[in-house]
């Protein structure tokens, strides 16, 4: 397993495997209060690979997640995925060089939305800001780092009191406000 693993409205634990399953991309999981264990998602390549930052859970109920490499420019995936594992639906194909690479650790901030990096890529190749609105499954590149507010975060964004979401990178915190948590 990689990445954290959640709680379900239905009490089971969610999360994923960086590799392993049909393909050898990694797998969605669930784990029910009893120990069982059921595989939810086998990650193919073109759907992404390697999911290793676990799932979070979107305000529709379904389960969020993003794939390291794979899709379409093997710069990793956002995809979304049913509790129950009968409904996947590959969201968003990162490129290097627009929206960014290797995404990583989702939040849901009060607003409904889904918000994340990418480690690196972007304009300046120093990784991404972007959320995605899940009702209507638009994606919107919010900011490229360009080192001087830090590079390649590797963390989940946080909620904070103050209203702004707050991240790390490789050398320093970063606030990003107008967002509601």
């Amino acid at each position: 397993p990689s990445g954290g693993l959640i709680q379900g409205p239905d009490g089971a634990l969610y999360g994923t495997t960086q590799q392993g399953g049909l393909y050898g991309y990694g797998v969605v999981f669930k784990v029910t209060s009893t120990g069982a264990l059921t595989k939810l998602h086998d990650f193919n390549g073109t759907q992404g690979a390697q999911p290793d930052s676990g799932v979070v859970l979107g305000p529709d109920g379904a389960l969020y997640g993003t794939t390291v490499f794979g899709g379409a420019y093997n710069a990793g995936t956002l995809f979304r995925l049913a509790t129950d594992g009968s409904s996947f639906s590959k969201l968003v194909d990162f490129d290097r060089y627009t929206m960014g690479y290797e995404p990583n650790g989702l939040m849901v901030a009060s607003d409904g939305q889904v918000y994340g990096t990418t480690y690196a890529g972007g304009a300046n190749n120093k990784g991404t800001l972007f959320k995605l609105a899940p009702q209507s499954g638009a994606f919107t590149l919010i900011y490229a780092l360009d080192g001087s507010t830090g590079k390649h975060p590797t963390t989940q964004l946080i909620p904070a009191a103050d209203g702004a979401l707050y991240g790390s990178t490789d050398a320093a915190i970063f606030r990003l406000l107008g967002v509601p948590t």
